[in-house]
């Protein structure tokens, strides 16, 4: 970070203007009349970033008790919340989240919440759940809301006994009271071959009611409305009308479904009218070939035991009612002869299944079989390997002796191979259905890689769909979009290869690339690339060395350093040299050329200043972090001492004087020579 100088006279000071996530150092100088001290470091680097706190809510008085709203009116929940980061909120109601296109209306801000169901009824009473988390924690609440309606319908309409002339019926309370108490059930009848109710009570308060003087064997609608003090809400109906008759109707479709040497079982439809009473259980007789006698048999789920091998029967079955009575027998079943017959499944399909079952999308298609075998055999419907289920879209039908897979609204991957199997204890049979759904193509097969990124080009790449809709792929479509807009740009129509290079990128801007493929029945869902940054592929270089200062003058001095531990990915170009002055606060650009060597010789100093000095390596991305500054250095003549005299010898004696000559010192040690000293 570039220096920022601010003078205070206090001792603690707001830095703003940061960036959010980034590293910083920090230190700080006193200034006297003498000049500027020495800076105080912050050792430790900072990193920017939120404090985190729990998220929390206050609730107001009247919604610590149940908030209680006419029918018709709004409810209107408003929460104050706090918490650092800002909380998520999220409301629920019965385990289901609200604001998903419900009636309801959520405004979230930092500061609060506020939930607002406008034009209420009584299916909006309840508990709502109120949840705040953010990274700190989480934080629950309840708000419980009384709506006051008239109540809802009663439930478990059922009848608890029936004779030929009386039908007693029961109730549980309305799960919604509509927040009042029920003081009265309103009782109405309709015989079937009416459209119009009667009205048997309005004040009837217990949850049971017993409606006399019926018609023996007519059927009857009934019908319970509940009552409070707002009024009378909605009435609960009997689906079905209800028969003033004590035995039910006979079953029906009874048939035989697997025979072994001493058990039969069965199967058959339930009868069409129980009698006024809930079916409690069946009766199973069996009759031996060439005899008149029907005898009650032994049952097991459905199947009949204790039958004497290679004897031949055939059944009847009777229905049983709770109020005891007993129904007509059915229509008797086919004979069968007990013995292991084990016939192993064979499947029988259409000859159109043979080939390629061709749909457009949008359409139906339907997969049917017939099967045979003993025992009956069990069919498995599968795709991919995988077991299907019914479903309202794919809707499969399961019989003892054949199958159909209806698949409704056809889309692109409900095409693929459908295999039925069929198996008992004699062995397998197995037919596939190929199933090609013509649609437009799918996602090319990801991800959209993005290489060879620069400032102003990448290359993109990707695989053909898994699903080419039937036909074949004619081109692909890419465009691009920066993140900060919502609009998509066209790169490219009509490429015919997977391999694309993106040019005229705008430095430093982030994009996100999409492709799709295109047949003929149109255009494909689009494959996304994950967010990039179109800069080059390299960063500033590290800090050099500390530099160090070899030689110095009173206007010059040489600065030393070493290379950056990594350059950054791109080959360092330029060192920038700075100085600053001890007296000053700027540091200075020393170097107007490019350096490219290890060392440089500062000029222009002045004499008797003091100067520390950094450096910056710089690169293909620029200007790298700043170097430790060195010590401070002195601008002053470093003097030395000097060389000895050459050529000394004696010129001339006397008795009283001697004559010596000599040569200068080679070296006079970077100063002015004084008069010698002569021993």
């Amino acid at each position: 970070m570039g220096e920022n100088v601010t003078r205070l006279r206090i001792t603690e000071y707001v830095v703003s203007d940061l960036k959010a996530g980034g590293n910083y150092y920090f230190r700080v100088r006193a200034i006297n009349t003498e000049g500027v001290g020495e800076p105080a470091v912050v050792e430790e680097i900072v990193e920017l970033k939120d404090r985190e706190t729990l998220p929390d809510y206050e609730l107001d008085a009247e919604y610590r008790r149940t908030l209680v709203v006419r029918v018709r009116g709004s409810i209107r929940i408003f929460v104050p919340i706090k918490g650092r980061p800002v909380p998520e909120v999220t409301w629920m109601k019965d385990n289901a989240i609200l604001g998903k296109g419900g009636r309801e209306h959520i405004d979230t801000t930092e500061s609060y919440t506020l939930l607002v169901i406008p034009d209420c009824t009584r299916y909006d009473a309840g508990k709502y759940m109120l949840s705040l988390e953010n990274v700190a924690g989480k934080r629950d609440g309840f708000v419980n809301v009384r709506v006051l309606d008239s109540p809802g319908p009663p439930v478990n309409l059922i009848p608890r006994e029936i004779t030929k002339t009386s039908i007693t019926m029961q109730w549980e309370i309305p799960i919604i009271d509509g927040g009042s108490k029920i003081i009265n059930y309103v009782i109405e009848k309709r015989e079937a071959t009416r459209k119009a109710y009667t009205v048997i009570t309005t004040t009837w308060q217990k949850c049971s009611f017993k409606f006399d003087n019926l018609d023996e064997g007519s059927e009857y609608y009934f019908r319970v409305s509940a009552e409070n003090d707002l009024g009378v809400g909605e009435p609960a109906e009997t689906p079905e009308t209800i028969r003033a008759s004590q035995a039910p109707t006979a079953p029906e479709n009874l048939y035989v479904t697997d025979v072994s040497v001493d058990t039969a079982s069965l199967a058959w439809t339930k009868p069409k009218h129980d009698g006024g009473s809930r079916i409690t259980g069946y009766v199973i007789e069996a009759q031996k070939k060439d005899t008149e006698t029907w005898t009650h048999v032994t049952t097991t789920t459905f199947t009949v035991s204790g039958l004497t091998e290679d004897a031949t029967y055939e059944f009847h079955v009777m229905a049983r009612n709770s109020a005891g009575g007993l129904s007509k027998p059915s229509l008797p079943s086919e004979e069968i002869t007990c013995r292991d017959d084990v016939e192993e499944p064979k499947l029988e399909v259409d000859t159109i299944y043979n080939s390629t079952v061709v749909v457009k999308a949008g359409d139906v298609f339907k997969l049917a079989a017939s099967v045979t075998g003993r025992p009956i055999p069990t069919l498995v419907w599968t795709k991919d390997g995988k077991e299907l289920e019914d479903t309202a879209k794919l809707e499969i039908k399961l019989y003892d002796f054949s199958t159909t897979l209806v698949n409704k609204d056809s889309l692109r991957r409900c095409g693929g191979t459908f295999t039925l199997t069929a198996s008992n204890p004699g062995g397998f049979a197995k037919h596939t259905f190929n199933v090609k759904i013509l649609d437009r193509p799918g996602p090319p097969d990801g991800p959209l890689a993005v290489t060879d990124v620069t400032a102003e080009k990448c290359i993109l790449s990707w695989l053909p769909p898994s699903h080419d809709g039937g036909a074949k792929i004619l081109h692909y479509i890419i465009e691009k979009r920066e993140t900060s807009r919502l609009a998509w740009t066209n790169v490219a129509t009509d490429l015919q290869v997977n391999r694309f290079k993106v040019t005229k990128l705008l430095k430093g801007n982030e994009y996100i690339f999409r492709v799709m493929a295109v047949n003929m029945y149109g255009t494909g869902e689009p494959l996304e690339s994950d967010p990039m940054v179109s800069t080059n592929p390299y960063v500033p270089a590290d800090a050099p060395s500390t530099p160090e200062v070899t030689t110095i003058t009173k206007n010059t001095m040489v600065v030393c350093w070493e290379r950056p531990d990594h350059d950054g990915g791109s080959d360092i170009f330029n060192y920038v040299v700075e100085r600053r002055d001890k007296t000053g606060l700027r540091w200075v650009k020393c170097n107007k050329r490019t350096v490219t060597d290890l060392r440089f010789k500062v000029s222009g100093l002045t004499p008797g200043h003091e100067y520390e000095f950094r450096i910056i390596a710089e690169n293909n991305a620029g200007l790298g972090t700043p170097s430790p500054s060195s010590e401070f250095y002195k601008a002053v003549d470093t003097i030395f001492q000097p060389g000895p005299p050459g050529n000394q010898r004696v010129l001339d004696t006397t008795k009283s004087s001697i004559t010596v000559a000599w040569n200068k010192p080679v070296y006079d040690g970077e100063d002015r020579l004084l008069p010698p000293d002569i021993d």
